[in-house]
């Protein structure tokens, strides 16, 4: 009598979700991702709020994206002319559905990392610097003062840098650098954002 082969161990939903991307050459081409992957995509009215903010200073710019879950910061950033970007994230699943989704739009100018984020940021072996910053990380974790800290300290940014932040409601107050000046800030029922900008280095 054969057996009844059941589902794989990871249970996996083959359904795919789908996000758009904005503006710029890539307009209203669309990423998926698995539907059953531990994501929290920033709602899409949200993303065109903030690239409201940063419209002037996207041309050319060196992105980095972290806890980058789908990806979508970077690549909108990218399809709006920022020269590079890069994608930090420790989930396996997350940066294979990134790589398929910069393979099917043609996407060269970006370098993905599969590395936890706070362990990236510990030293700047490259001494690269960026001018475009976006921090989404899990909610509850307490890893936003910590990345925020990383990046001022290891000298990923410079004078003029802008960064955008996200997180919980009710964590509005984060411990920004003391060289950061809050320009914008909004919070929407589930989530509080701001955007800073490095005044010196």
């Amino acid at each position: 009598m054969k057996k009844k082969i059941g589902r794989n161990l990871c249970n996996i939903d083959n359904k795919l979700t789908k996000l758009r991307i904005i503006s710029g050459k890539w307009r209203n081409r669309k990423l998926d991702f698995m539907h059953n992957v531990n994501l929290r995509p920033t709602p899409e009215r949200i993303r065109e709020t903030v690239f409201n903010w940063i419209t002037n200073y996207i041309h050319n710019a060196n992105v980095l994206d972290c806890f980058a879950g789908s990806g979508i910061f970077a690549i909108e950033a990218l399809s709006r002319g920022a020269a590079t970007a890069t994608i930090i994230d420790n989930s396996a699943i997350a940066i294979s559905n990134i790589n398929n989704n910069i393979n099917k739009i043609g996407i060269s100018n970006i370098d993905v990392i599969n590395q936890d984020c706070l362990l990236h940021l510990q030293k700047n072996k490259q001494n690269i610097k960026y001018d475009l910053v976006f921090i989404d990380p899990p909610f509850h974790k307490n890893m936003l003062d910590k990345t925020c800290a990383l990046l001022n300290d290891n000298n990923f940014i410079c004078t003029g840098s802008l960064i955008y932040t996200e997180s919980e409601i009710g964590i509005e107050n984060i411990s920004a650098p003391i060289n950061w000046r809050l320009i914008k800030s909004k919070t929407s029922k589930s989530i509080s954002y701001q955007l800073w900008q490095v005044e010196s280095i």
